[in-house]
């Protein structure tokens, strides 16, 4: 990606504080609510590749982290809530005032594309999905409301005092968005070699259009008669065209991934199904690491473009942030020099000299900080403990879905470009589940992609969801649904804290300290907010800090009973931040556990897994890479070595 920032010694300790404080936030906001019997080494989880479930990923525990495994919590037993009060105040009165866009036009993030909003729907489809059952909640019809059937979460049995709710998509990063959660699904997946009976290692792609496209096949269940189809993918819910392009580039990745193995990597045994499997594992492999790095070292980045979080994110990929060089960089606070010296060349050498820096950590820092470019990564590295060395559980947590809830990214409305340079208005409705076929089919991946990047993201706050997610026809349901109030459903009848308990467990360990003055305590609506009366406030923002104060007093009835992701859309943006410091605390700590705890980023991080091959090509791999390799009309649109999810990176 691009390297916009200047870095200061500060920076760098501040690094070191910051892997300070994911220390004791294991011990004090991370809560598994599954164990794990220890096992011998077993057929399954010494395999060298990923299983289709996530299950062998830990081969200590290989159950830990599978599909249908339970989450977890970022506050304690004692903070979940154990009778929520699921309609106090109504969600849909919620969304239609707090959430649903009110103004003529969408607030616009400044500078993050179309492009960053699909990218973290289609990570999130790969971390998690809670299962559902046939209970329904019913939200009565009231003023200009119409009635509601939501699914209710299914829980699972559990002797703890709260209730517990499963993952239908494993707890790791394992591209299952693409592949599926399980064996069966990715054999449908792949190509079929009738000829031969041979279940080959590239996925399936459709050709009949002119450019390899993922065929239509995945059902979507309706109440008539009707059969609606999207592209058939590992897991296609709430499809539109930012899914359909992030889907078909990276269908198109893991087979340009096999043929290069297939001429690196000769069959080591007679029985060539044997040998397409293997080559399928490890693209999957390849595949996952690659969209890991994406995650970790360019998207996370341009979101939190701040240098010190821009750093731990290098960090976190190339493994300063082990505990070890928590001890290194905090010897940086004797070099003599102050915390706003600008990290120069000259600057380094004497850190180097001083013997407080080794030679490996300089040369790192040197890239990073002059070159922009993270190290390449060769050799593993030890997997995460706790502070006692024992053996962590890991599951993503209920509160990490919580802060990941980012539907106000999208628009209501884009304008779809064709290469002559002509435009299109279409709507978040007209190219969603079928309509992303059609919009395929009219424009093509090249331009959808293109119009994708070249058009702003929405921002996240109030009043900022589209308006066609408060009435959004889903296939499955029999009548419109609106999508904030689910999202306000969800956290209640999940047990989430409400806005105030929850930064009192999390704030309390974090503390806005880290980067900035610390906040005072949340006793007011206008708190939650921000002050009006900030000097360094535009006058814009003083109005917005006052309106938002005054619509969340009339909707709740007490600041205590605030929802968390409204609470998370009002408060005031840190500088360079794109989300809420409420929903970054709680990354923090989970951004590097689903890192550090996962073998295939750890201990079985080398060329014995992945190939010399597939470690190269990792380490050399970006999206923009991808985009121009795979969309190759791309090529003049993106700067050299730019960042896709900044607007004004692409011609």
């Amino acid at each position: 990606m691009s390297n916009h920032l200047t870095y200061t010694l500060g920076d760098i300790k501040a690094v070191a504080r910051i892997i300070h404080v994911r220390q004791r936030m294991k011990a004090e906001n991370y809560f598994p609510t599954e164990q794990f019997e220890d096992s011998d080494y077993n057929a399954l989880s010494s395999q060298p590749h990923r299983s289709g479930d996530g299950s062998g990923t830990d081969p200590r525990r290989p159950h830990m982290g599978k599909a249908g495994t339970a989450f977890g919590r970022n506050v304690p037993p004692q903070a979940v809530v154990t009778e929520p009060e699921i309609d106090t105040p109504d969600p849909r009165i919620v969304s239609d005032r707090l959430l649903k866009q009110h103004a003529d036009h969408q607030q616009l993030a400044p500078s993050l594309n179309m492009l960053a909003a699909a990218w973290i729907q289609f990570q999130v489809h790969d971390w998690f999905d809670h299962r559902t059952s046939d209970e329904q909640i019913g939200l009565q019809a009231g003023e200009r409301l119409a009635a509601m059937q939501v699914d209710r979460s299914a829980t699972r049995e559990s002797q703890l005092p709260f209730n517990v709710f499963s993952n239908t998509q494993g707890h790791w990063w394992d591209a299952s968005q693409i592949y599926g959660a399980s064996q069966e699904i990715s054999r449908k997946l792949r190509l079929y070699d009738m000829q031969n009976n041979l279940l080959r290692a590239e996925l399936q792609l459709d050709g009949s259009t002119g450019e390899p496209r993922l065929p239509k096949g995945a059902p979507f269940p309706r109440h008539d008669s009707d059969r609606v189809e999207v592209e058939l993918s590992g897991f296609v819910k709430n499809w539109w065209i930012g899914l359909s392009v992030l889907h078909t580039v990276f269908a198109r990745e893991h087979n340009l991934i096999v043929s290069e193995l297939r001429k690196t990597q000769s069959a080591k045994t007679p029985d060539i199904q044997a040998y397409e499997n293997w080559l399928f594992e490890t693209a999957r492999l390849i595949v996952s690491a690659i969209m890991a790095k994406i995650h970790t070292v360019e998207w996370t980045p341009t979101l939190l473009n701040v240098p010190p979080l821009q750093l731990a994110m290098f960090a976190d990929w190339w493994g300063l942030g082990q505990d070890g060089a928590a001890e290194t960089l905090h010897k940086l606070d004797a070099i003599p020099y102050p915390n706003d010296t600008i990290i120069t060349e000259e600057v380094i050498q004497k850190l180097m000299d001083s013997g407080l820096v080794d030679d490996e950590l300089g040369e790192n820092l040197s890239r990073i900080i002059l070159d922009g470019k993270p190290p390449a990564r060769h050799s593993p590295a030890p997997m995460e403990t706790g502070l006692n060395g024992e053996a962590l559980t890991w599951a993503f947590t209920e509160e990490f879905v919580s802060v990941y809830r980012m539907h106000a990214l999208l628009r209501d409305e884009i304008s779809l470009r064709r290469g002559d340079g002509s435009s299109e208005s279409w709507s978040l409705e007209e190219m969603s589940f079928e309509g992303a076929s059609t919009a395929a089919d009219e424009f093509g991946i090249s331009q959808l992609t293109y119009s994708l990047a070249k058009e702003n993201a929405a921002a996240l706050r109030l009043n900022n969801y589209p308006r066609s997610l408060s009435r959004l026809n889903r296939p499955g349901t029999p009548a419109p649904v609106d999508l904030g109030a689910i999202d306000v459903l969800r956290d209640r009848e999940r047990g989430v804290p409400r806005y105030v308990a929850f930064k009192k467990w999390v704030s309390k360990i974090t503390g806005p300290s880290l980067l900035a003055e610390p906040t005072p305590p949340v006793r007011t609506f206008q708190d939650i907010c921000g002050d009006p009366d900030d000097p360094g406030i535009s006058a814009a923002e003083r109005a917005r800090r006052l309106r938002d104060a005054e619509l969340l007093s009339t909707t709740y009835g007490s600041v205590e009973d605030v929802d968390l992701l409204v609470g998370m859309l009002a408060e005031p943006l840190h500088p360079g931040f794109a989300f809420s410091w409420t929903g970054f605390e709680i990354f923090l700590l989970m951004a590097v556990f689903r890192l550090s705890l996962d073998r295939f980023f750890t201990t079985d991080f080398h060329a014995g897994v992945y190939t010399e091959f597939g470690i190269d090509w990792i380490n050399h791999r970006t999206l923009g890479a991808m985009l121009c390799e795979h969309l190759p009309e791309l090529k003049s649109k993106l700067r050299e070595n730019g960042n896709p999810f900044l607007i004004e990176e692409w011609r």
